[in-house]
């Protein structure tokens, strides 16, 4: 890490309280006080290592740039899609005219335009909302490098959600 830049975050370990506290209140940059900031250390597991080499203006950089990700991510109509792919079903019989698949009244046939009307977009949504949606969610707010511990990454999630 030394041999390229130095990280704009540090641990600073004091002898008492009384220093942690005093430390915390100076203002050492009276013009910008976001670029000075003191919170006490999250616990070794907990801290965010990547967050940690950002510097606060490349941390607002990327709020920005993350805020409309974030924003297609967790407002993505996935109804959209389960719509869609129930119409899908008279568009194909529209299109194809494929009389066994559609105008058939065979138990084969019915099971599998159940299935597709039915089933695909239940399992669409839940794949969704299970699987890609948590992760893509993770993923913005690790990206936004605000967070210093994993907890704090946690509760962003919590708050994208919202």
């Amino acid at each position: 890490a030394l041999k390229y830049a130095m990280t704009p975050s540090w641990f600073v370990l004091f002898r008492s309280q009384k220093a942690a506290a005093i430390a915390s209140s100076c203002n050492i940059l009276p013009l910008n006080q976001d670029l000075f900031q003191v919170h006490p250390a999250p616990g070794p597991e907990e801290v965010n290592w990547q967050s940690l080499w950002f510097n606060h203006t490349q941390r607002v950089w990327r709020g920005w740039l993350t805020a409309p990700f974030a924003m297609i991510v967790v407002l993505l109509p996935v109804s959209l899609v389960t719509s869609a792919i129930s119409a899908l079903n008279s568009q194909f019989c529209a299109a194809v005219k494929w009389d066994w698949y559609c105008a058939s009244n065979s138990g084969a046939a019915v099971v599998l335009r159940g299935l597709l009307t039915g089933f695909v977009p239940s399992l669409l949504i839940f794949l969704w909302q299970g699987l890609c949606l948590p992760r893509l969610v993770y993923m913005v707010a690790q990206s936004e490098g605000r967070h210093y511990s994993l907890s704090a990454v946690d509760r962003r999630m919590g708050e994208i959600y919202l």
